[in-house]
């Protein structure tokens, strides 16, 4: 059996929370405001797992276009997939992308 007994990944989510209590607790302790369960999930989100791609959208994904080709690519292999192909392979050609610029993660 998984080590999270099947019941996904409960384990995680226990730790996260259990790691949520005690920075909140700190913060009481120090006399500041302590972070709700959305802000300490994004504040996961955003210094975890997704930093690069959630990072790399302001920099290299900009509406106007980008003036760094590196940060434009890395853009293009995080957040897009080409139109038309789920695995970002598309048999009509052209360059048509779909865009995924997380605006509901990031505002």
């Amino acid at each position: 059996k998984n080590a999270d007994n099947g019941r996904g990944r409960q384990p995680e989510a226990q730790e996260f929370l259990k790691e949520l209590l005690e920075i909140n607790r700190q913060l009481k302790e120090k006399k500041h405001q302590e972070l709700s369960l959305e802000e300490g999930i994004m504040l996961r989100l955003y210094t975890g797992p997704c930093f690069e791609k959630y990072n790399v959208v302001p920099r290299g994904g900009g509406l106007d276009g980008c003036d760094n080709p590196f940060l434009e690519s890395r853009f293009r292999e995080l957040c897009c997939e080409k139109k038309g192909s789920e695995d970002g392979n598309s048999s009509t050609g052209g360059d048509e992308w779909s865009e995924n610029r997380y605006t509901t993660s990031i505002h």
